[in-house]
């Protein structure tokens, strides 16, 4: 009952992780419309009418009509193309000209169904096609983690996404606590931990982030030290 009750709690994070991936994914292309069609809505009428009344003034208010309604036409695509591409930025902080969400779903339900050996498969498939996404390497080192038990391989697969991939900084960061813990927690050798936590402590000083990762590591080394006397 123990080990069924892991499993749905592993199953719980990934749900939640898998729905946050995909939230944080939806198409840009779709909230570009809705800015466009909002934005036209409001730039068109004021465009023309400005362009009607200076027209007029030059004896050409059809003329002007047409070019005040185009020149915010210009301006709304433009700023819609702005905000398209700063949205491309933060959904896809790999810097990948394509704004696609990949859809690892498959490996995720079958991992879902306990089918742990061909999720892995599926994931480490889904690494080699886009060896630049982060995604794949963390769902792969999450898996062996909770649900495998091949702890060593998980550590593995948490630095590949680090040093391998067009990792953000965010998901470095959570790679990085949630290899701190695997070193700590599941596999019992935290002295494995201490480069980690050094490395956030100076990269991240004078930061909550590195602030916990002194005090982690400070406790490391004292543990470390008892064990040496004992």
């Amino acid at each position: 009952m123990k080990r069924s009750d892991e499993h749905l709690r592993g199953h719980i994070r990934r749900r939640q992780y898998l729905g946050r991936a995909i939230d944080a994914g939806k198409n840009v292309d779709q909230v570009a419309r809705v800015q466009m069609l909002r934005i036209l809505m409001w730039t068109i009428p004021f465009g023309g009418a400005a362009g009607l009344l200076a027209g007029s003034k030059l004896g050409h208010p059809v003329i002007g009509l047409i070019v005040g309604a185009a020149l915010a036409t210009s301006v709304s695509v433009a700023i819609v193309e702005s905000g398209a591409k700063m949205g491309s930025q933060i959904y896809n902080p790999s810097g990948s000209s394509t704004p696609h969400k990949r859809d690892y779903s498959m490996a995720a339900s079958l991992a879902i169904r306990g089918q742990y050996a061909k999720a892995a498969a599926a994931y480490e498939l889904a690494i080699s096609e886009y060896p630049e996404d982060p995604e794949p390497y963390l769902c792969l080192a999450r898996l062996l983690r909770d649900d495998m038990g091949r702890h060593e391989e998980a550590a593995r697969w948490f630095k590949r996404a680090r040093s391998d991939t067009h990792i953000s900084a965010g998901q470095a960061l959570l790679a990085s606590r949630e290899l701190i813990e695997l070193y700590t927690v599941q596999l019992g050798e935290p002295a494995k931990a201490a480069p980690e936590l050094a490395r956030l402590a100076e990269k991240y000083k004078g930061t909550p982030e590195g602030d916990w990762a002194r005090d982690e590591l400070a406790e490391v080394k004292r543990g470390m030290a008892e064990a040496e006397e004992a």
